[in-house]
């Protein structure tokens, strides 16, 4: 999927996040670039230049913990979306009983990332 990043330029056929989940999507789309990037450039100066590998590799770490933060924010995000009830008029945004498992899944898997607690 093709997201907005307004840092690395506009596709004209790009999806706007509207919601916290979205926009938490599109931070982690952000951070991940960045991993990316940051890498590609410490691979490329790791054998003659020792010390920049590992401040490059630390700042890897330090973009890794905010795609954490992001992903914690993502999770209870989806956790606290209203649920779409069989019978019941559709809340405005919803998450069906299939997507909210299978996100719990997700994020079980994952790992790292415990169930949200009051809302955080």
């Amino acid at each position: 999927m093709d997201a907005y990043l307004p840092t690395y330029g506009d596709a004209t056929k790009s999806w706007y996040p509207a919601n916290e989940a979205a926009t938490e999507l599109v931070f982690l789309a952000h951070v991940w670039h960045d991993m990316s990037k940051l890498n590609e450039i410490r691979l490329r100066v790791r054998e003659n230049d020792p010390i920049a590998d590992r401040l490059l590799f630390k700042h890897i770490l330090v973009e890794f913990w905010s795609a954490l933060d992001h992903a914690r924010k993502l999770q209870a995000s989806v956790h606290k979306a209203p649920k779409l009830v069989r019978g019941q008029s559709p809340p405005v945004r919803y998450v069906t009983r299939r997507d909210a498992q299978a996100a719990a899944v997700a994020f079980k898997t994952f790992g790292g990332i415990s169930r949200p607690s009051n809302g955080n």
